[in-house]
């Protein structure tokens, strides 16, 4: 083969043919073939010899038939690039890209193949599917180049400049057809091209060497393909607006200047291509999904799970409706907003812009609708999460409250979780995107809101919390049941809007006291359930196991021997004992675990007196507050559904010491292996839970101790244990301390004994340290109140 090509004998048709049938062979994997093929020297330098050749320029079909040739040849090379390493390549093809390497082949034909985007293509009448030699080039281009980043092969031996001719290549062939796409055929190039610059990209960020004008040429080209056609073009604007959000999201993590500016320019296209693709897209109310699109939409959440920058060609090609692509078009663009939102803080240069567009009426009405036919989860989370970026800022939480926040999706959220709980829980891979982390994104959207807007917007928090009353509590109770981690992320989420409601408990208590009620029960309870949990890291890692179906049983025992085993296990694993080595599951779990507990008792807190206001105000009115805390000082139990006592609050405290000697090294026991030092647990979280529930502990004792109704006997016992029990917490704290744990989150040096710790016979004192002052208070609170 490899003289004919040399001679005039060999028709260029006839090289096609045999490429085409060697591509055929290692498309089907024929093995044995293809073994052959390889044992011949002259193998690879046939083959490879129509890519070291120049194009013909006086004969259009001679062109035509080198152009299919060549795009064999490269898709070759991407299958042998594709199931053979690097390191195990044929030595005669390793010289074979040598020479493609020193000849600047793969720059040459890339400047061929923008030549060919550039043409006209309004005069092909050739069959744009398999004949088309353009066609097929940028079908074999992609190939090559798609498989040489996604598995960083080196034997082409590009640079990162000539990367980064060949993404500038291939965007000025995009830009100079993206003006007048009038034909099937010039859909179908740009399409794969966007496609492929936007693969490209995702792995060669860092090659790029003009950010600048790269934004502007991308904005460029997505303008021009909207202002070119009357209708949207998804399989072209996809691509583009996926390269877009990964270039924001480079320079915005990078901190590239000088770019900003073109970043701003990009809202008022984005904003059009958004408003218009809402205007051409029907109700899911008005029209049933066709066929198939349950197994497509899993295909496009896969797809778009990472911010659209995993779009392969294939998904934008697959069908030439772009009906079919418009919630994925609209998705791509909310990604993109959000991404610019995140790197332009002055709301004054956008927010204009997305009222013009009436974005946010448009996105809400959309929203509510997909919701409540529970369809197009990648597009409503898309939104769900601009929203959450929107409400961060008080000018736009505001217009977005206006625009009708909660008339659209107050009551729509409920349309999500019934629907999950008649279905069944499922269980799903952590990160996983489902319905009900939708709910869990309400959630968060309103306690920002609530944040941002505080009492403006406190009415509409107060309607939320009304509405959702139940599945609230159902989240907080039910984690004493389930341990899975969707639950655990919906309880969070709970917490945290709870806690920003917290701060208004007067307003609460008048417009909604059955409802406060009921949710401060079920935060005692969840309180004493983590708490109970967390002291016992072996039944809380069976839990977790269990859960998770990690957990296996060895069947075929004998029935007493069983009993005696079970008896046996249940007695370890409730022991308070630690884990000797625990495994990220325990680990991540005690996170969660430990989160929750620390916005439940910041959450408590708002309905405590103020310990300096109990203290101090003798005029304090303390039958407006309701005892938080039972007398008792028992350890809090795992199968009692009894509200938490002095008790569950001092295991909190002891496990918050006890954690913050495992994770401090220098703090740690001596006799302590180096392994179990570690933990995913930040001491800021541990100090925040820690502080928080003495607050709780002191504030309570004040609250009992004033209470004329309680018998002297009573409040002589609650002194006596408090004392004895804060005393023996404080033993510890300075012990921490002692051996080099800081005393608070906010200390950057290490506390040391002769930092103003002392210890006396009876408990431990503190100096006025700014690092110590809140220890030195549960001190003083001991010396002057408990003796």
């Amino acid at each position: 083969m490899e003289k004919k090509q040399r001679g005039p004998h060999c028709p260029p048709e006839l090289l096609r043919a045999a490429l085409e049938f060697i591509h055929a062979l290692w498309w089907g994997r024929r093995e044995t073939a293809m073994a052959v093929l390889r044992e011949k020297p002259s193998f690879w330098t046939s083959v490879c010899s129509p890519v070291l050749r120049q194009l013909p320029t006086d004969q259009q079909d001679v062109l035509s038939a080198d152009l299919r040739s060549v795009a064999y040849v490269l898709k070759i090379m991407a299958l042998e690039f594709y199931t053979v390493p690097g390191n195990k390549l044929d030595k005669n093809l390793q010289k074979q890209l040598e020479r493609i390497s020193k000849d600047k082949k793969i720059l040459y034909w890339s400047k061929v193949l923008k030549d060919r985007l550039c043409r006209d293509h309004r005069e092909d009448d050739e069959d744009l599917n398999t004949e088309n030699p353009d066609i097929q080039l940028m079908s074999a281009w992609n190939s090559l180049l798609s498989v040489y980043a996604a598995h960083k092969c080196s034997e082409l031996g590009l640079s990162d400049r000539d990367k980064s001719v060949i993404l500038s290549d291939l965007l000025e062939g995009i830009q100079s057809q993206a003006s007048a796409i009038g034909e099937a055929l010039q859909l179908k190039l740009v399409s794969r091209a966007a496609s492929l610059y936007l693969t490209l990209l995702k792995h060669w960020k860092g090659c790029v060497q003009d950010w600048s004008l790269t934004v502007a040429a991308l904005d460029k080209s997505l303008t021009l393909s909207c202002s070119g056609s009357e209708v949207l073009l998804p399989s072209v604007q996809i691509g583009l607006l996926g390269a877009l959000t990964l270039a924001v999201q480079h320079i915005r993590q990078q901190k590239i200047q000088g770019v900003y500016p073109k970043l701003t320019a990009l809202f008022p296209v984005v904003c059009s291509i958004l408003q218009q693709s809402t205007y051409q897209l029907s109700s899911p109310n008005d029209k049933q999904p066709p066929a198939g699109t349950s197994q497509r939409d899993r295909q496009v959440k896969l797809e778009l799970q990472t911010v659209c920058t995993c779009l392969l060609e294939e998904l934008l090609l697959t069908d030439d409706n772009s009906s079919q692509w418009l919630p994925i078009l609209q998705t791509v663009c909310i990604c993109l907003l959000e991404e610019l939102l995140l790197t332009d803080d002055n709301s004054s240069q956008w927010l204009p812009i997305l009222q013009e567009h009436s974005i946010l009426t448009s996105l809400l009405a959309s929203t509510e609708a997909w919701m409540k036919v529970k369809q197009g989860l990648q597009y409503v989370r898309a939104a769900m999460l601009l929203f959450i970026t929107l409400s961060k800022i008080p000018q736009t939480a505001e217009a977005l409250a206006v625009s009708g926040l909660t008339h659209r999706l107050c009551l729509t959220f409920t349309f999500v979780y019934r629907a999950h709980d008649d279905t069944g829980p499922v269980p799903q891979k952590p990160g996983s995107n489902t319905w009900s982390s939708i709910y869990q994104l309400g959630l968060a959207l309103y306690a920002s809101m609530l944040s941002s807007l505080r009492y403006s917007f406190l009415p509409d928090a107060l309607n939320f919390v009304g509405v959702h009353q139940e599945r609230i509590q159902q989240s907080l109770e039910g984690m004493k049941l389930n341990l899975q981690i969707d639950n655990l992320s919906e309880a969070h989420q709970s917490c945290s809007f709870l806690l920003e409601l917290s701060h208004f408990p007067r307003e609460w208590q008048l417009q909604l006291p059955q409802v406060l009620s009921n949710l401060k029960g079920s935060c005692l309870l969840l309180t004493q359930t983590c708490t109970s949990l967390l002291i016992r890291p072996r039944l809380l890692k069976h839990l977790l196991e269990k859960h998770t179906g990690v957990e296996t049983t060895k069947p075929g025992a004998e029935d007493q021997l069983s009993m005696s085993l079970t008896s046996r296990r249940l007695q370890h694993q409730t022991s308070t004992d630690d884990v000797e080595h625990p495994s990220e599951q325990l680990l991540q779990g005690q996170y969660r675990l430990v989160q929750i507990v620390g916005l439940v008792l910041a959450t408590l807190r708002q309905f405590t007196p103020d310990l300096c206001e109990i203290m101090l105000d003798q005029s304090l009115d303390i039958t407006e507050y309701q005892p938080v805390l039972q007398v008792g000082f028992n350890t809090p139990a795992v199968d009692q559904d009894v509200p938490p006592n002095f008790g569950t609050m001092l295991s909190c405290v002891n496990l918050c010491v006890r954690m913050l000697m495992k994770i401090d090294p220098r703090a740690a026991s001596p006799s302590r292996s180096p392994g179990q030092t570690q933990g995913p647990i930040p001491r800021s979280l541990l100090m925040f839970v820690l502080e928080n529930a003495l607050h709780l502990i002191l504030s309570q004792c004040m609250l009992y101790l004033r209470e004329p109704g309680m018998s002297t006997r009573d409040k002589q016992y609650l002194k006596r244990e408090l004392a004895a029990e804060l005393n023996s917490f404080l033993l510890s704290l300075h012990r921490y301390i002692r051996r080099g744990g800081p005393a608070s989150p906010s200390s950057s040096q290490i506390g040391s004994p002769s930092s103003g710790l002392s210890k006396s016979s009876s408990h431990t004192s503190f100096t006025a340290a700014q690092d110590q002052v809140y220890f030195k208070l549960v001190s003083d609170f001991m010396k002057n109140i408990l003796r």
